[in-house]
């Protein structure tokens, strides 16, 4: 049991290190290309570190917490990764994030890049090494909120014998334990692409 999860981080980081740089030299890069099928690799990690951090909470066996997990981590990747994906290209769509900009060459430029213009990257020429997994690390942040809420509303309805700031509070720490190994593997392949890079 201890290998697979091992497996899957390598999974995803090959997964992340593997970004075509072509295609994003001539289209830009949508990153939920990489977030939607990313967040799928880690469902097995992430459930088991979330049942482990519920199960403190919850005071409930071992196959309800990961029935109620599962289900709720199942709801929030296939419906809220893309939905808030969606959103957040929406917002950078209208307010013009998709339309150019200063470049990478000042800081301004780079802070744009990777925060405005994260759900869809912009075709720059030389910089995707760093980018995606930048990209990705500020798109955690929303995705983070987005989960949260969809989880709490799942389990919510799946615990009813809990009170409901008892299951907001556990969800969310179970969501903080998470994502913080999420970023904890996005920020590995930012270390591995930025050695490849200089080296």
């Amino acid at each position: 049991m201890r290998g697979k999860p091992r497996l899957l981080l390598t999974v995803i980081m090959v997964s992340l290190l593997a970004v075509p740089s072509t295609a994003y030299a001539d289209m830009g890069l949508p990153m939920i290309v990489i977030a939607w099928p990313g967040m799928g690799v880690m469902l097995i990690p992430v459930v088991a570190l979330e049942v482990f951090v519920l199960m403190r909470t919850f005071g409930t066996p071992v196959g309800r917490t990961v029935e109620v997990t599962a289900t709720s981590n199942i709801v929030s990747t296939v419906v809220g990764i893309p939905v808030t994906w969606g959103i957040l290209f929406g917002v950078q769509a209208v307010t013009g994030g998709g339309m150019g900009g200063p470049g990478v060459e000042t800081l301004a430029g780079k802070v744009l890049a990777v925060t405005w213009q994260a759900p869809w990257l912009l075709p720059y020429e030389s910089p995707a090494y760093w980018m995606v997994p930048v990209a990705m690390l500020v798109l955690l942040v929303p995705f983070f909120f987005a989960s949260w809420l969809i989880e709490y509303q799942v389990s919510r309805r799946m615990m009813r014998s809990l009170a409901a700031g008892v299951v907001k509070n556990a969800v969310l720490r179970a969501n903080l334990a998470s994502y913080a190994l999420l970023a904890v593997v996005v920020v590995g392949v930012l270390v591995v692409r930025v050695y490849q890079h200089v080296y």
